[in-house]
Formats: C-alpha cells, sequence, structure tokens
C-alpha cells in the first residue's frame, strides 16, 4: 500500500511545485488542488473503491492531498515574493541617486572647484576678493546658502572687514566683532542656526536684534584663533534642518580659508623681505617691470628712485642689528605711507630702498623725493637720539638717487642702473637728491650726527 501511495504521490508533488513558481499563491493553491484530485483519483483506480472505507488509508489519503495544494500555494508565494524584490533592486539601480544630508558628491565637487581656483589665484597680489565670490558659490551648492557674506578679523580683533574689494575712497562696511550674534559667534567660536532649539532663547534674542536676517552664521578658526566669520542670510528649508550637512560645509570652508592663509603666508616669505617686510629685490624688479610696461602702454612717464641710509652698514658692523633692522622697519613704515597704491616699494639691498613712481616725470619725482629724503631724515634723527641720546657714536646719512623715462622708454633695468649711479653721484657731490637732470636740489648733504639729534632730541 505504501508503494501504491508514494510512488505517484513524489512525481505529482514535484510537478505541482514547478509548475506553481510560474504563478501566485492562490493559483499556486488550485494547482496542488488539482495535483492532489489527480492522485487521490490514481490511487483509486489501483485499489480500487474499497480504500475509501479502510480508516488508515482515508488518513494517508488526506495527508498527501494536504501536503500537495501546500506545496502548490507556498511555491507561488515564495515566487511571487522573489519576483517583487527583484523588481525593488532594479528600480533602486534605475533610479538616480540624491545626495544624502551628509552625502560626498558636492563635497568633492567643491574640493576638485577649489584645487582648480587656487591655481589660478595664488599668484594675486589680493586674492581674497574672488575667494569670497568662490566661497559665495561653494556654500549655494553645498547646502543652498543665499546672501553670504565672508569677513576677516582684523589683527586687533574688534572689527571684521569684508572680503570685497574696496575702490579707493571707499568706506568698508565694518562690522564689529563683539555686538550681537555675530560678536558672539566670534568670541565663542560656536555655530548660530536660526530656529536650531539647541542655542536657546536668549541666543534668538541676540539674533534678533541685528538688523539683517541671519539663517546661520559660523567663526573661521585656525589655532584657537577666530580669523573670520562667514554669515548667511538665507537657507532653503531642507539645508537649514540638516545640522550634519551644515557642518560638514563649514569645516570645508574653514579648511579653504585656512590653505589660502597658508598660501599668502608662504608666498609673502618668499616675496617680502622680513626687516622691513617689503619686496625683496626680485620679487620688486618683477612686479615694477610689470607696471613699467603697464605705463608704457598708457603713454605714462614714469621714475626710479634709489634711497640710501648710509651708516646702517656701520652699526651692522658694530653689532648693533637689532638697531639697524629696528631704524630700516621705520624707514620702510614711512615709505610705504608716503607712496600711492599703483606705485612699487622694496628694499635693494642692506642699506637702501628702490621706488618706482607712475605718471612722474624726472623734475616731479625729484620734488617728491626731497620730501621723501627730508621726513626720513626727521626720522632717522628722532631714532637714533631715542636709542643713543647723546652719545656720538657716528654718522647716518639720507641720499636718493632718481631717473626718469624721458622719451626713449628705457627698460626697468637700466632706470634702476641709472638711479644707482645717481646716488652715487649725491654722495660724491655731498647732496641729498641727485637726478638725471643734473641738477643739485639741495646745497648740502641731510647727515646725522648722533650728538646733533642728542640736541635735536633736547629741543623738542
Amino acid at each position: 500500500m505504501t508503494t501504491t501511495l508514494l510512488l505517484p504521490w513524489l512525481p505529482i508533488v514535484l510537478a505541482v511545485g514547478v509548475g506553481s513558481r510560474l504563478l501566485d499563491r492562490v493559483r499556486g493553491g488550485v494547482v496542488g488542488l488539482i495535483g492532489a484530485l489527480f492522485w487521490v483519483l490514481l490511487v483509486q483506480s489501483t485499489l480500487g473503491a474499497g480504500m475509501f472505507f479502510q480508516g488508515r488509508m482515508v488518513a494517508a489519503l488526506t495527508i498527501g492531498a494536504l501536503a500537495i495544494v501546500a506545496v502548490g500555494a507556498w511555491s507561488g508565494y515564495a515566487a511571487r515574493q522573489e519576483a517583487a524584490a527583484r523588481e525593488r533592486e532594479r528600480a533602486v539601480q534605475l533610479t538616480p541617486r540624491e545626495p544624502t544630508a551628509s552625502g560626498l558628491p558636492p563635497v568633492a565637487d567643491v574640493l576638485r572647484r577649489f584645487d582648480d581656483w587656487l591655481e589660478v589665484n595664488r599668484h594675486q597680489a589680493d586674492p581674497w576678493p574672488e575667494f569670497g565670490e568662490f566661497l559665495r558659490a561653494a556654500l549655494h551648492d553645498l547646502c543652498g546658502a543665499t546672501h553670504v557674506r565672508p569677513y576677516r578679523v582684523l589683527s586687533q580683533g574688534d572689527v571684521l572687514i569684508p572680503l570685497r574689494a574696496f575702490e579707493p575712497g571707499d568706506n568698508p562696511d565694518l562690522v564689529s566683532a563683539r555686538r550681537g550674534i555675530v560678536g558672539h559667534v566670534v568670541t565663542s567660536g560656536v555655530s548660530f542656526v536660526a530656529g536650531d532649539a539647541a542655542h536657546g532663547r536668549l541666543i534668538d534674542e541676540l539674533a534678533g536684534e541685528s538688523e539683517e536676517d541671519i539663517a546661520w552664521c559660523f567663526a573661521i578658526t585656525q589655532g584657537g584663533r577666530r580669523i573670520g566669520l562667514v554669515r548667511v542670510g538665507q537657507l532653503t528649508a531642507a539645508g537649514q534642518r540638516d545640522t550634519r550637512r551644515l557642518e560638514t560645509a563649514a569645516t570645508v570652508v574653514c579648511q579653504f580659508w585656512a590653505m589660502l592663509t597658508e598660501v599668502c603666508r608662504s608666498r609673502a616669505a618668499e616675496t617680502l623681505d622680513p626687516a622691513s617686510n617689503l619686496l625683496t629685490r626680485e620679487s620688486f624688479l618683477a612686479e615694477a617691470d610689470r607696471a613699467l610696461a603697464a605705463a608704457d602702454a598708457q603713454s605714462e612717464p614714469a621714475a626710479v628712485a634709489v634711497i640710501a641710509l648710509e651708516g646702517i652698514r656701520t652699526l651692522s658692523d658694530r653689532g648693533d642689528w637689532e638697531i639697524a633692522d629696528a631704524l630700516i622697519a621705520a624707514a620702510a613704515r614711512l615709505l610705504r605711507e608716503r607712496v600711492r597704491g599703483d606705485d612699487r616699494l622694496g628694499r635693494f639691498d642692506e642699506s637702501r630702498f628702490v621706488l618706482l613712481l607712475r605718471r612722474v616725470d624726472s623734475a616731479l619725482a625729484t620734488l617728491i623725493v626731497n620730501q621723501l629724503v627730508s621726513r626720513l631724515d626727521e626720522l632717522c634723527r628722532q631714532e637714533v637720539a631715542r636709542i643713543y641720546g647723546d652719545d656720538p657714536l657716528g654718522t647716518l646719512t639720507v641720499r636718493c638717487g632718481v631717473s626718469g623715462t624721458g622719451m626713449e622708454r628705457p627698460a626697468l633695468a637700466t632706470l634702476v642702473a641709472r638711479a644707482v649711479a645717481q646716488c652715487h653721484q649725491a654722495r660724491r657731490t655731498v647732496v641729498p637728491v641727485s637726478s638725471d637732470l643734473e641738477e643739485s636740489t639741495e646745497p648740502a648733504a641731510v647727515a646725522v650726527s648722533t650728538s646733533a639729534a642728542g640736541e635735536a632730541g633736547v629741543q623738542s
């Protein structure tokens, strides 16, 4: 009997299971029911109708039939679930991925753009205005920020100045670094996001005192110091809710800011003289050559002046290096305050400065440098009197040589060589200023002795 039941049951179960995988659960159950009826009829044709009067036979038929139905229903259900899972996976693969809150695609894109920007702008004399424009675009891409205003912290730390460029006579819109929500962010270094319940009611009241809307504000920190601040007027709703994205954007901006700062410092170390903080000779020649070419293109006259502080080398030889450096630094500050923005000023060597003056001829340049020499003379008298008092330790003399372009438009190297020669001529003829016009502007040299400086210090 067992053989009669199992031999036809096994192939029927297999057939129902395989066939139902092409259907769903209900249809698989129907196939299973048909298979069970077929199996019962097949057994009945073999054993006869008397099997329905045997209890064990009826139980075996019932269990076998139910098993066939169950296999059909389960196979259909499992097949449908697998098909649905494959459809979902395919849909996910075909759907374009949106960046997550802290997703890397926009960050990676901004990083690549900053590398390109830095390569182009790292040699600019003042790259910060362009950097401010780059930050506006970067923050818009990173978190949908608009009305972005970046500021630098001035050396005294009480005032913020915008990164934008200023025209001559412009009054920059300075912002206090100690008042309102901006002052709180700069002082504490803690970012502010409007609507964030984490910072408390008092911070909201502080932000409300601002005349302009502030959706987000964060400080630029480097080595524990606050060197800048970024104020954002508006954020998208998604960006304002996503604090992790804002933190990521702020961190990226801080890294950009710090990198540009280091690039500027590195460039300054290569191009600026440490004692005077003026351009080195090589850097001056490069910048002055470009300025002279621009002047030639506009048919403008130009002049080069070489100013010597004779006696500085004597101080160095005597071991008073700090005093010599202090005098060089003071003279450099005075010259930097007196020259115009489109002129070029550098330190030529240990005791001489070199100055390119645009839009002036030799005669006008001579008048200008006469005033400079006079002020340098007064400065040196005061400094020498302050340092040495009445102790006569030598003489400090200020001389200058001037050479103009005239009508021939010589090269910069020629102008500098002529100005150096005129400076030697001033020393030989004992005059403070000698120009290529071969005219002395003063009857006597400007000499500063320490004894006379002492008298000047007592009189003042």
